[in-house]
Parts: structure tokens; sequence; C-alpha cells
């Protein structure tokens, strides 16, 4: 995900004034827009879609790092109860 400051950077005042503009630019172009406040980055607001997917993919990766944790650890699980653990917590 790039970030174009031009567009994907707002002011508080802004996002006051814009909100609902503001909320269909991050689902249409599918990234984050960060507010500032007072000169400083204060937050960010992104498409409930956009951040799901975001959510789903840490979640992966967690699994993944745990997994590689457990392989270190000497404790390693059949492939089959990984593929039935991915699928129960992903919903595949």
């Amino acid at each position: 995900m790039e970030i174009v400051p031009t567009e994907d950077i707002e002011s508080v005042t802004k996002v006051k004034a814009d909100l609902a503009g503001i909320l269909e630019q991050c689902r249409a172009k599918h990234r984050p827009t960060f507010i500032t406040q007072n000169g400083r980055a204060s937050g960010v607001i992104m498409a409930v879609e956009d951040w799901e997917v975001r959510e789903r993919t840490l979640n992966l990766y967690r699994s993944v790092v745990a997994g590689e944790e457990s392989l270190l650890n000497g404790e390693p699980i059949r492939l089959d109860e990984v593929e039935r653990r991915i699928r129960e917590r992903h919903g595949l």
C-alpha cells in the first residue's frame, strides 16, 4: 500500500467538514487517510472492508509465527491439524 500525501493526509478540520467524502475516498482507493491535528498525525480512517482484510492477514502471519515457534520448541503439529486450525480460524 503506497501512501500518497496529497490524497491520504487530511486535517481534522477537513475530516469534520467532509467525513462522508473522505470515507468514500478510502473505500474507492483502498488506502487509509491519515488525520492531522495541530500539524501532527493523530489518527487514521480506513474502510472497514480493508481493515477486515488487514486483520485476517495479520492473524495469518501470527499463526505462521506460532507454528514456527512450536517447531523451534520441539512441539511439531501434524499438517492435518494445522489445516484444520487454519480453516476453523479463518472460516475457510
